[in-house]
């Protein structure tokens, strides 16, 4: 028994220590299953395998799974937002530098990146920072061709002009130091870093991007000209020639860069004879590339080499003789050889002034007189081709007629060929530019002699009609293609983009600044008003400015288009001054 007793205690300690054990193994696994089931659902959810895991893991997972879907869609955006436009290689010495007895500053070698933001329709040129830069605040051209042609409006600082109301500069000895002065501190200017652009197509698609310097060196009130070069064709070639392509975006709905056109654009249609397949390009076709026309020197004579062909020739800029109207009240719808939607605009302007009695009661002619050069004279040509247009072909009678006097400079322009106008169009620069190249303070001389010259009533307009609106416009300059003349260093000809824009600068400064003044002599019951306006073509000159077979004048589409413009203006501004009495 006392055996059996002591076997039966040793089965109960073995027994209770069995389980014993068992607890400590139960309670072994309990806390390693609670470390093996993270590890188990963390793999899962790391091969995507669907599992009914604590929802702790599962919002770790959607937190993470979004941070990397953010960075993702950040850099695909940010890929979207900007992009490179590859740049001009640098070549060595071009065929025809040696005839320009200078060396190019090449400017294309002080620039380090060109940015393009699609979503912003804008261009960062970048260049070197540090160093000693030939170019350090260049002046800038750009276009971009495809679909449409368009071009790149740059953000430059404006003209630091002097108080108007109290100084009006003359070219003489007193202000030799003042220039002087003003000049050094100018040239203490850092170099420019960047140079922003900002651009407006009408349709989204693929288009070639260029980008040149036209000059080194911005322009400032007091420069003297006598001793500026212009940048060396094709070494002043920023972006490739053949590779620089983008993919720009159509924004309507956001307000036009400054110097845009809003009356609308030069749209590719090539000629009915060219392949089929080109006429049906899509807008993310790729254009062919449009590259700036210029002569070098040596180019201008009928046997000319080789390497003047191509530069020279207007072949390229065929495709983009097509004005399309933008969708507003002026126009709609492409222009044809007689730019119809610009005269089918002009038919109720000239039908209202013919009908009103006491218009063709005072005189039988509306006379618009144009005061100028060589252009002024095409122009006048043009205007008296709408005119005729719109008598023959559209049986409308009108007692509009244009007038053309010679005056290339300033002081020129004189009382009495003014006697008999009624609308006065004054568009100067050409000749002085040419040969006469006044630095901007003289212009600004020149310009503001003719205003004061009207206000004080010593030019006056016809006195039998004093109770009519009397108004002096001053149009733009044209734009002149880079001939050989501008090419040579220094230069023999400085009409060239730059100081073009720098004189119609000073143009518009002065005409915003100049008052309304009431007409010499002019009954109170009467009483006319004189009034100032611009007249700004370059929007529609611009994107096809080197297209002149001459180097020198626009014409044919390009005339056309500005001239219909030109005469909307002047007529439906004068329409809109008339007196209530007038009117009736």
């Amino acid at each position: 028994q006392s055996i059996a007793h002591n076997h039966t205690i040793t089965q109960s300690h073995t027994m209770m220590e069995s389980t014993s054990n068992q607890v400590a193994v139960q309670k072994r696994l309990h806390w390693l299953g609670l470390l093996i089931i993270p590890l188990v659902v963390a793999v899962r959810l790391g091969l995507g395998v669907p599992t009914s895991a604590p929802s702790i893991f599962a919002t770790q997972r959607n937190a993470t799974t979004s941070r990397t879907r953010k960075i993702q869609s950040q850099a695909i955006h940010a890929k979207q937002e900007q992009e490179t436009i590859p740049m001009a290689p640098l070549p060595g010495t071009d065929i025809g530098m040696s005839d320009l007895g200078h060396n190019s500053t090449r400017s294309a070698q002080e620039v380090t990146n060109i940015l393009h933001f699609p979503h912003k329709n804008k261009i960062v040129v970048q260049f070197k920072s540090n160093g000693t830069r030939k170019c350090p605040r260049p002046r800038l051209f750009g276009r971009l061709a495809g679909p449409y042609l368009t071009t790149i409006e740059w953000d430059y600082p404006p003209l630091n002009f002097p108080n108007a109301s109290t100084w009006i500069p003359t070219v003489d000895s007193s202000m030799a130091s003042s220039t002087q002065t003003v000049q050094q501190r100018y040239e203490e200017e850092p170099p420019w870093t960047t140079i922003s652009g900002h651009y407006h197509v009408p349709q989204s698609g693929k288009y070639f991007v260029e980008i040149v310097t036209i000059m080194c060196d911005d322009l400032k009130f007091e420069t003297n000209f006598s001793r500026i070069c212009l940048e060396q064709p094709p070494l002043h070639r920023l972006t490739h020639p053949d590779q620089a392509y983008v993919q720009a975006v159509s924004r309507d709905r956001e307000p036009l860069p400054s110097g845009a056109s809003s009356l609308g654009f030069w749209k590719w249609i090539p000629p009915s004879h060219e392949n089929k397949s080109v006429l049906s390009m899509e807008p993310n076709s790729t254009y062919p590339p449009l590259l700036t026309r210029y002569q070098l020197p040596g180019c201008r004579r009928r046997r000319r080499p080789t390497h003047c062909e191509v530069p020279t020739s207007t072949m390229r800029f065929q495709p983009y003789f097509h004005f399309e109207y933008a969708n507003t009240s002026y126009g709609s719808s492409s222009s044809n050889q007689n730019n119809t939607p610009g005269i089918l605009n002009l038919l109720p302007l000239l039908s209202r002034l013919t009908n009103m009695s006491s218009v063709g009661a005072a005189t039988k002619t509306l006379r618009i007189c144009f005061f100028g050069t060589s252009h002024s004279r095409y122009l006048t040509w043009s205007f008296r081709e709408v005119l005729s247009i719109v008598k023959e072909q559209y049986g409308v009678d009108h007692i509009v007629d244009a007038t053309y006097t010679m005056v290339a400079f300033p002081h020129w322009l004189q009382q009495p060929s003014i006697r008999d106008c009624q609308i006065v169009i004054v568009g100067l620069g050409q000749w002085t530019l040419k040969l006469r190249p006044l630095p901007l303070a003289g212009w600004y001389d020149g310009i503001a002699n003719i205003i004061r010259n009207f206000q004080t009533g010593h030019f006056h307009f016809n006195d039998r009609l004093p109770h009519f609106p009397q108004k002096v416009w001053f149009r733009s300059t044209h734009f002149n293609p880079m001939g050989d003349e501008k090419l040579t260093c220094p230069m023999e000809d400085f009409r060239s983009p730059t100081h073009v824009e720098k004189y119609w600068e000073v143009v518009q400064f002065l005409v915003a600044n100049a008052s309304t003044t009431m007409t010499r002599d002019a009954p109170d019951a009467k009483r006319g008003m004189l009034s100032f306006g611009t007249l700004e073509t370059h929007s529609i000159i611009k994107p096809l400015y080197d297209t002149g077979r001459d180097f020198n004048h626009v014409e044919g589409a390009i005339t056309r288009v500005e001239t219909a413009f030109m005469m909307y203006q002047v007529l439906s501004d004068f329409l809109q001054n008339l007196s209530p009495t007038t009117k009736e």
